[in-house]
């Protein structure tokens, strides 16, 4: 990669910054087929009256949902279900998700300073605190403050054990000790404008183990409301992915019609710990609401100006999702029938929450009503959110050229050759310098040819140097006659932009490289920062100061490109060059290893190609 290649990128990098944003505020749409009532779980149905006019009228009544102040976490007991993928715990009385954990993801290690430095979060935390005026900034500082507490207590409760370094399943849901905690799954029953908790089911079951024996299994749960109706749910699992069908059932058991009623069913605030959690940190990762109506995407639904407001928005069309997202999970409520509306909530502790809702008809005596809907609560796995039919996969954020070019599908192909993404991310790297050498070739032979040229533009410029158009005409005719093309430097570079632009979304944001680990001691997670010391430990200060060796070795192997590089003549452009290794050190130095990886194999391919140029054209 010569001097003006890599000027081309770093400027090229603003603008793909500017243009990924944009994308990502403009996810693809992709044509969805109007029938997925195949996926449905099989339950039992009775015919119910056709909706009449006066309840189609009630689905556009915009109900007042109204939560407690305080919710106090209900005892109950636990029904475990395992599969070969997941690890999960059920309240018996809320028929919710209280604990889920991945087993083909591990959390990253944790730093045995993270626990002292949470500790010093806490201290600032309860000083902050103690100087709060308003009601709200208390309440505010005292749930980050006990979600601090709970994170460092987990922490200290594994160094006891030992298991520190231990590798961990990772925690998508997790038991919590502050009272806004909502988990996943969460049913809600309206009647008339006023919505209840159901949260005093019935369930027998206390645990369902699958198998590749016993693919899919269901926890039935059973409540009795007030009127006297009876709601049936049932959770069904599958062992090989991770999908989670739900099935709320309405049977009306009195003498009168039940009408004027809706389901509504939440992904709860449960996904929030969990980045978090895997890094040791207390304020990490941001949550996203994301949901897709009417073949578009709705994303950032709160403004700047409503953070520490209690929020909601509702949105009513045709429903495909709506989800939790963080870079590399997902909790997402997935429709198998037509639902009504998507309510997105966002409380004064910003804690975020979707809710679907689905008018339920009349129901006579002696019937029921049946609602099916998916839950898909798991990583951001391409292949796993396609299988799902309803774009699901935008939310696997590669950018534009990462989706074009599918460079996860091509690192996952690598990895099944060598068993080790590291290896995978220089093979594909290797691969890259291939496919683009002509272009790398074509750049180089224009740029020896402007080279053979500078002495005598240095000449017209201090013939005409008074005289700026008659400098570029004589220029311009210099490069005529000797058939140059002063752009043919730059503009086979930019012909590769889009590969360099798909390689850094998919490497940034891939969960296949999270925990995955390449050399053991020095890079345990590519999706992580190639940290091997922090320099803050001689100066009292754990975790300050990270010790990065990977974007060092980069930035020298930067500086050495520059050595093998025809120096420059123009001496603004050559100061610039000169500055580059500190910024690129700079820009990456906190970038996921992976990603420097790929960029340190590419320079040292650069250098490589050019000792064989200038030797070639000796």
């Amino acid at each position: 990669m010569d001097r003006r290649t890599l000027l081309a990128i770093v400027l090229s990098l603003s603008v793909f910054l500017i243009f990924n944003y944009y994308y990502k505020s403009k996810l693809p749409k992709k044509p969805v087929e109007e029938s997925i009532s195949s996926r449905a779980v099989p339950v039992r149905t009775v015919p119910v009256e056709t909706i009449p006019a006066k309840i189609e009228k009630e689905k556009q009544k915009e109900y007042v949902y109204k939560e407690e102040e305080k919710k106090p976490l209900v005892e109950e007991k636990e029904i475990i279900v395992k599969t070969d993928l997941v690890r999960i715990v059920l309240g018996s009385s809320s028929g919710t998700i209280k604990s889920y954990k991945i087993k083909e993801y591990k959390e990253s290690e944790v730093k045995p300073n993270t626990i002292a430095l949470n500790n010093q979060k806490i201290e600032q935390l309860s000083m902050q605190l103690a100087k709060a005026t308003s009601e709200d900034q208390k309440e505010r500082l005292s749930y980050q403050k006990e979600e601090m507490e709970y994170i460092n207590a987990r922490l200290i409760s594994r160094k006891g054990q030992g298991k520190l370094k231990t590798p961990q399943d990772i925690e998508l849901v997790s038991f919590a000790n502050y009272y806004t905690q909502i988990y996943p799954l969460e049913s809600y029953f309206q009647a008339k404008g006023e919505i209840s908790v159901i949260n005093d089911f019935k369930c027998d079951s206390s645990r369902l183990l699958l198998s590749k024996g016993k693919p899919e299994g269901y926890v039935r749960f059973v409540a009795h409301l007030k009127d006297g109706s009876t709601v049936i749910k049932k959770i069904l699992f599958r062992n090989d992915g991770y999908l989670i069908g739900v099935t709320l059932e309405l049977i009306n058991n009195t003498d009168r019609n039940i009408e004027q009623t809706s389901f509504l069913i939440s992904t709860g605030t449960g996904l929030r710990l969990m980045e978090e959690q895997s890094r040791g940190r207390g304020r990490g990762v941001q949550l996203q609401s994301v949901s897709y109506i009417n073949d578009k995407v709705i994303k950032k639904p709160f403004s700047r100006g409503q953070k520490g407001r209690d929020v909601e928005h509702s949105y009513t069309g045709k429903i495909w999702w709506t989800a939790l997202s963080t870079k590399y999970f997902l909790n997402a409520l997935i429709p198998v029938e037509s639902a009504s509306k998507v309510v997105i909530k966002k409380n004064k502790l910003n804690l975020l929450q979707n809710y679907v809702e689905t008018i339920v008809p009349v129901v006579r005596p002696n019937q029921s009503f049946t609602f099916n809907i998916d839950c898909y609560l798991g990583p951001k796995e391409v292949g796993r959110l396609a299988k799902q039919k309803v774009n699901l996969e935008a939310l696997a954020d590669f950018g534009f050229f990462g989706n074009l070019f599918r460079i996860v599908h091509i690192l996952k192909f690598l990895y099944k050759i060598t068993g080790n993404y590291g290896v995978a991310i220089i093979l594909l790297t290797i691969l890259m310098s291939i496919v683009l050498f002509p272009l790398t070739m074509k750049s180089h032979k224009s740029m020896r040819a402007m080279q053979e040229l500078q002495p005598q533009i240095s000449e017209l410029k201090n013939k005409y140097k008074d005289n700026a158009q008659k400098i570029n005409k004589e220029t311009m005719a210099l490069y005529k006659k000797n058939k140059v093309n002063p752009l043919g430097g730059c503009f086979p570079m930019m012909l590769q932009m889009p590969l360099f632009f798909a390689l850094f979304t998919t490497l940034r944001n891939a969960i296949e490289l999270k925990g995955t680990c390449f050399i053991p001691g020095w890079i345990p997670d590519l999706s992580l920062p190639d940290t091997v010391f922090y320099l803050g430990a001689l100066m009292n200060k754990p975790g300050a100061y990270p010790l990065n060796i990977l974007p060092i070795l980069m930035s020298i192997t930067t500086i050495l490109q520059q050595k093998f590089t025809a120096q420059s003549a123009d001496p603004r452009q050559a100061k610039m060059m000169l500055f580059m290794p500190v910024f690129m050190l700079f820009i990456f130095y906190n970038f996921p290893s992976g990603l420097v990886l790929y960029w340190l194999t590419n320079n040292i391919l650069s250098i490589v190609q050019q000792v064989w140029i200038r030797k070639k054209h000796k």
